[in-house]
């Protein structure tokens, strides 16, 4: 079985909703270049798991329900609707986009819009 762009970008939601952030950094590639939302951009893996280890440690849960996804040539771009869960057990769902290009079996470019002041707002 072939696996497409679509199935790459799909398949890095299970490691992240269980916050496994080195299942989820498997699937970028090595040299991956890296923004989520205004924070400044990361290059390399290493950076990247750096960062998002530090936010998953932030939150208690996570869950991505693609709405729609799209895919042009070496790109994938993803609707999300995105759940946190605080450390108090509320949670929150925010909207956010995913751009993302693909590099032979894994993502080299992965670029997230979204805004998270509702996830730190009282």
């Amino acid at each position: 079985m072939t696996t497409t762009a679509t199935d790459i970008g799909r398949a890095m939601f299970e490691p992240a909703d269980r916050l496994d952030v080195d299942g989820w950094c498997s699937h970028l590639s090595e040299n991956v270049h890296f923004r989520f939302g205004n924070a400044e951009p990361l290059d390399g893996r290493d950076a990247v798991r750096d960062a998002v280890s530090q936010f998953f440690a932030t939150l208690k849960g996570l869950r991505h329900e693609i709405v729609s996804d799209w895919t042009v040539d070496d790109r994938v771009i993803q609707q999300l609707l995105v759940t946190y869960t605080r450390p108090d057990d509320s949670q929150v769902t925010i909207p956010a986009m995913n751009l993302l290009r693909i590099d032979g079996e894994r993502i080299g470019e992965y670029l997230i819009y979204v805004d998270l002041a509702p996830l730190y707002a009282g």
